[in-house]
Order: structure tokens, then sequence, then C-alpha cells
């Protein structure tokens, strides 16, 4: 028997059998709907907790830096003046505008020396809460519109050795 040329060998893997070939086009959107909802919360859920990750980090610096800079500048003498730049410098940390509402800012401890040659440390702890709301309301999370509080807390101690 004579072997068949290359074309028309071609044109037989090519031709399109439509009876024998099975209807799949509906299964496939059907797997879709089934896994697209699945995919997308876990895309999301990382996201959000991607997000909340870099806004603790971040808030944790903030208010480190704050009890730093409240601890050793000379100028802040009471709690109040503390309290006001603390809330200040955060906000800027956060990216927020300096008179934000969105961060809460306690000094609960603040001590300074009795006189500028004491060896008596100053002493400062600054803690803040910052909400933080997810890109989507998760049903199984027990909030209330997928909102967060974020804390941070930070003492510092500095002794000011002035020179003779």
């Amino acid at each position: 028997m004579r072997e068949p040329s290359f074309r028309i060998r071609a044109r037989r893997l090519f031709v399109r059998r439509s009876s024998a070939r099975p209807a799949d086009g509906g299964q496939s959107i059907v797997e879709l709907a089934i896994l697209l909802p699945i995919v997308l919360t876990i895309v999301v859920g990382a996201l959000d907790l991607s997000r909340a990750y870099e806004r603790q980090i971040k808030l944790e610096g903030a208010v480190r830096n704050a009890a730093e800079r409240i601890a050793r500048d000379i100028h802040i003498a009471n709690a109040a003046t503390a309290l006001t730049n603390a809330k200040g410098w955060i906000c800027l940390a956060m990216d927020l505008p300096a008179a934000c509402t969105t961060v809460t800012v306690t000094v609960p401890s603040f001590q300074t020396p009795a006189s500028a040659t004491s060896t008596t440390p100053s002493t400062v702890t600054v803690s803040a809460t910052l909400p933080f709301s997810t890109l989507v309301p998760y049903p199984f999370l027990s909030t209330e519109d997928g909102a967060f509080t974020l804390r941070a807390s930070s003492a510092y101690s500095f002794i000011r050795v002035l020179a003779p």
C-alpha cells in the first residue's frame, strides 16, 4: 500500500471533527465561576495582610522615634507639649497631615530631670493607636466593617550630661 504524502497527512491532522469532540466550553465556565472567588479572596487577603504588616512596622518606628525625640529635646518641659509634639511627629511619619485625627497618641509617662546638671534620666513613654481597614469586609472576621486597631508603645530614657 502506498503511503500518503505529507500534505494529505497534515490535512488529516488539522481537520476538525465536530461530531467526535465533546463540547466542554460550559465546564470551563463553571470551573472558573467556582475557583475565581477563592483565588480573589486569597489574593486580596495577601494584600490586606501585607498592608497591615507595613502599617504596623511604620507605626512602631514612628512611636519609637517620637519617644526618643521627646526624651532628648531639652525644650520640652511638660507632658502637654510632649503629647503635641509626639502626635505631630507620628502623623508625619505615617504620611498623614500633621493635624491628623486618625492616630490616637498618649504620653502616659513623662519625667524630666529637676535641673540641667542632674543625672536623673529623662524618661518618656509614648503609645499610639491607628485604625486599619481591610480592602474587603471578610464575613469570617468578627470586626465591624473589617476595621482593626493597630497599637504601638515605646519607652525611652536618656541621661543628659552637659559639659562643664
